[in-house]
């Protein structure tokens, strides 16, 4: 009979309530590893990109308006430079895990030495998780830059609306009306569905570290398993 606070219950506890059979995917149709490891490559390449961009050019690239033409915003330059530089790191930790994790499954026929594939496997965690945290941070990070590049940039003429109304007098017969054109209603799409897709993402990563550790404590539970049996542990049930 399992020990109640033994680690070995825990991590039964946990797993029983993973399904490891069930193949997760994402946007309806897609794996769920193989579309995390793609997107985490483009955020790799775009965040390298970014920080090129920052530092060489000094210009800020406005978080999620990054495809829309970027405003100036020396007032956001340095909190960009960080966020970008460590998302370097960040997805850089994650794809690598993910490559190794992939590999380490691969070799079913050659399998490795099991504390050593423990011990991949838990680095493998560790490098998903750190890019699940950071990325939230990010995300909140990312709310302020675009919101400055929002005001920078007077989308909808919401900035000189604000301006007049709080600095101008009620009686006054100047007014600035609040306006959109094509191109306001573009970057405003934009903005939303780079927002969606990034907040989707982070989640299915998320997710991928969920299933990463199942199948971690999985084979630590089997060999600890296995451990105990051989050594005739009293709190291995005997199916015998």
């Amino acid at each position: 009979m399992l020990l109640l606070g033994s680690p070995t219950y825990q991590s039964r506890e946990y797993l029983d309530k993973t399904d490891l059979q069930a193949k997760p995917i994402l946007f309806g149709c897609l794996p769920l590893e193989t579309a995390i490891a793609f997107a985490v490559f483009v955020q790799l390449v775009l965040f390298i990109w970014f920080f090129i961009r920052i530092v060489f050019n000094e210009a800020t690239i406005g978080g999620w308006l990054f495809l829309t033409p970027p405003p100036r915003v020396p007032i956001t330059w340095w909190l960009e430079f960080v966020v970008y530089c460590v998302s370097v790191l960040s997805a850089g930790s994650a794809a690598a895990a993910i490559m190794m994790h992939k590999f380490m499954c691969e070799r079913q026929e050659d399998p490795l030495d099991v504390d050593e594939s423990l011990v991949l496997k838990k680095r493998c965690n560790a490098g998903v998780l750190f890019h699940v945290v950071f990325s939230m941070l990010r995300y909140a990070a990312f709310c302020p830059i675009t919101g400055m590049a929002l005001v920078a940039k007077d989308i909808c003429n919401f900035y000189m609306h604000g301006m007049f109304t709080i600095g101008v007098s009620r009686t006054s017969p100047v007014k600035a009306q609040l306006y959109c054109v094509s191109g306001d209603s573009r970057t405003i799409i934009l903005l939303l569905l780079a927002m969606a897709l990034d907040a989707y993402t982070i989640w299915g990563t998320y997710r991928l570290w969920l299933q990463y550790r199942a199948g971690y404590l999985l084979e630590g539970l089997l060999q600890g398993t296995k451990a105990k049996a051989l050594y005739g542990s009293p709190y291995v049930e005997d199916n015998a």
